[in-house]
This record gives structure tokens, sequence and C-alpha cells, in this order.
């Protein structure tokens, strides 16, 4: 597998992303901010879980095999980035996303469902153990009312770790 990603010059804008890439210190710092950590982890496990960002995760030798081979190009796109795949078989797949790098808040319609929200909070909450599932759905109810709530440092109360 050959892995080309190719960033337009609002991605490359961010050189943090791009910078080489190698696992230093800390680990999952080197992978969140690694635009070729998360595609390489993407091809390989075709998730982008909060256990993916674990440190033996990080370090898993398939993943950082992807990493090692690819390259990053330049994309004659003002916006967006693509991914190329050589194939063994010598199939080419390529794919190209039109995404806007610090684009400002969506639009209702653009946002994520409530389900997929939840979701990703307990997917959160069950990684972390840090909120009770009690906790949890005290702070989904709050928020599912914020307008509401008199004081948010209540939520907030409800998400720290006692």
């Amino acid at each position: 597998l050959e892995t080309t990603l190719r960033f337009s010059p609002a991605h490359a804008a961010h050189f943090h992303y791009l910078r080489p890439y190698k696992v230093g210190d800390y680990p999952t710092a080197d992978a969140l901010f690694s635009f070729k950590y998360f595609v390489a982890n993407g091809l390989v496990r075709r998730t982008g879980l909060n256990k993916d960002y674990i440190e033996a995760a990080i370090r898993n030798p398939v993943v950082q095999a992807v990493i090692r081979g690819m390259k990053v190009e330049d994309l004659e796109k003002p916006v967006g980035f693509e991914i190329e795949l050589k194939m063994k078989d010598g199939r080419t797949l390529k794919e190209y996303y039109d995404i806007q790098i610090g684009r400002g808040p969506l639009a209702p319609s653009d946002m994520p469902s409530r389900e997929i929200l939840i979701g990703r909070f307990t997917e959160q909450l069950e990684f972390t153990r840090l909120v009770s599932k009690k906790n949890a759905e005290k702070i989904i109810s709050l928020v599912d009312r914020l307008e509401e709530v008199d004081n948010v440092a209540e939520i907030v109360e409800l998400a720290v770790k006692k």
C-alpha cells in the first residue's frame, strides 16, 4: 500500500498537523496533531475512537508502517484534501474531500443529530470513566433544556470526577 496525502494551502497552513511525524514523549499529542496518524489509523482500523489514541494503539506496527510509507504533496485546489492509495494489485483509489479548515459554526441543518452527539458523549464517558452514568444522564437532560438552566455551573459540577 502506497499512500499519498495532498493538502490545499488552507490545510497546509495548519503546519503543526504536517510536521514530521514521530512518536515522542507524549504519544497521544503526537497522534492527535498528525494528519498522517489519523489517516493511517482510519485505513488500518476504520475508526477514530478514543482507544485509538492511547500509546499501545499509536505504536501499533501496522499503523506505523503505513505512516512511514506516506507521502505528502500539495493539492492544486484552494480548499480540501485528497487521499490516494496505490494498492498492491495495481489499482489506485483516490478521494477528494472538500472540507474547509477553520470554518465558523455549522448551520443547524449541518449539525450532527442528537443521537450522534449523545453517542460521542457516551463513548467519551465510557472510555474515561470520569463521570457516572447517573450524572451523564443528568448532564444530557440539562443540556436538552439548556435555555431553562439558571446556572451552567450545575452541569460543570456533574462533569467533575469526585
